[in-house]
């Protein structure tokens, strides 16, 4: 919603939420396997895109 709501160029709208975006995404852990061999499992992603999420929230609220 924060790229929706104030565009995507802030550093704690756009690059935390397209990091988590991509850390979430089937694709990332299909390419994992097929570049380095690494299995990412289903919760292992979302574990990490919450804490970069949870990583831009706090940004956000410091202010950077």
């Amino acid at each position: 919603m924060l790229l929706i709501e104030r565009g995507p160029w802030r550093l704690t709208n756009g690059w935390f939420a397209l990091l988590s975006g991509i850390a979430a995404c089937p694709l990332t852990a299909w390419l994992a396997k097929q570049g380095f061999g690494i299995t990412l499992s289903g919760r292992t992603q979302f574990v990490t895109a919450v804490l970069i999420w949870l990583a831009g929230q706090i940004a956000r609220r410091v202010g950077i």
